[in-house]
């Protein structure tokens, strides 16, 4: 059995964890400890502690995300260009070069929702879905040769493709920094394990000085118990926010129903309804910015961004010691005495 309440430290982020991790070992001074396996396990966590350098490292912001974000706002410029292009040909005195604007600006009007605004994912599948439309219907591609439009139509191409470029390696990126975190992290779980489990030997064989070591054990399980109210509390905050969360969708599914049978409703007004007396292009979608937040909040859940402030108030330690102590702190005191119980019975 150990002593230490250990259980929660791989659910903490990267950056708490390797607080956390240098704040333990930071308990134990190299010159008290002489017990040679007690030595060796604290030795091998301090060599680990300098590989968590690395996770530090990974609180920068992806170099891709800018040009990825530089890359949507040009493809909505050319979107913006091409449509207002072909609204400004409806105008035109030559009857061919009207009816193929007219072709071209009918087709996209059913688009007209997710051409307005830069948006990563929409616009990415927009440009796809305009592409095979295009092979697809030969008036259209007729009415984009009349008007000489090709061209517009490639760059957008062309963006999205470098969009879809850089956001696989950037996922790929991504993908192999998660994979190193998680392995610089088991790696310094596992020495911290291996030292305490040491600690909790010399106690129980009673090797080197067992009050040291006893105090070693108290002090440590309070800073343990401080990062397993973070856990927990963050726990706690997460469920809530999902509850919400899933409440909001519920009400928003009941306002959908409402909005159908509003839209079914014969005297319903042209305020709720799109040009033309057609409804919206009504599509939850993000716009670019909130996209790339999306990202970088992805990222930091996974490469777990966040600097963890560490708590220096002694008041505050107390009330943690207080709350979250007592059960183990009885526990250690009832197992510590029963071994030195032992000891004077022997």
């Amino acid at each position: 059995m150990s002593f230490f309440r250990r259980s929660h430290l791989m659910r903490l982020k990267n950056q708490e964890f390797s607080v956390a991790f240098n704040g333990i070992i930071s308990l134990l001074d190299p010159q008290e400890v002489t017990v040679e396996y007690v030595q060796k396990a604290l030795d091998e966590a301090l060599e680990e502690s300098a590989k968590l350098v690395e996770l530090r490292n990974m609180r920068r912001k992806h170099h891709l995300t800018k040009v990825i974000t530089e890359l949507i706002y040009q493809r909505n410029d050319y979107l913006t260009s091409l449509t207002a292009t072909i609204r400004g040909l409806l105008k035109s005195p030559f009857e061919d070069t009207r009816k193929a604007a007219e072709v071209l600006n009918d087709w996209l009007d059913a688009y007209r929702e997710p051409l307005s605004k830069a948006r990563l994912v929409q616009q990415t599948s927009l440009t796809e879905q305009l592409m095979d439309d295009v092979e697809s219907h030969k008036r259209l591609s007729d009415a984009i040769t009349t008007l000489d439009m090709l061209e517009p139509f490639q760059a957008v191409m062309a963006s999205t493709q470098n969009i879809k470029t850089h956001t696989k390696a950037r996922a790929k990126d991504m993908a192999a920094n998660r994979r190193k975190a998680q392995e610089l992290k088991q790696s310094a779980y596992e020495k911290l394990m291996v030292l305490f489990d040491a600690i909790t030997m010399a106690i129980k064989l009673n090797d080197g000085d067992r009050v040291l070591y006893v105090r070693y054990v108290r002090e440590i399980n309070q800073l343990l118990n401080f990062y397993m109210a973070t856990v927990l509390s963050r726990t706690t905050r997460n469920k809530t926010a999902a509850d919400k969360k899933q409440q909001d969708k519920m009400e928003k599914e009941d306002e959908g129903d409402e909005g159908e049978e509003e839209e079914n409703d014969p005297t319903a007004t042209s305020s709720n309804m799109g040009m033309g007396g057609r409804s919206s292009y009504n599509i939850l979608r993000l716009d670019a910015d909130e996209d790339i937040d999306e990202w970088d909040d992805a990222e930091e859940e996974f490469l777990e961004e966040d600097e963890l402030e560490m708590q220096t108030n002694a008041d505050e330690y107390e009330e943690l010691d207080d709350e979250l102590e007592g059960e183990l702190s009885e526990q250690l005191d009832h197992n510590l005495n029963g071994d030195f119980e032992a000891d004077a019975a022997d």
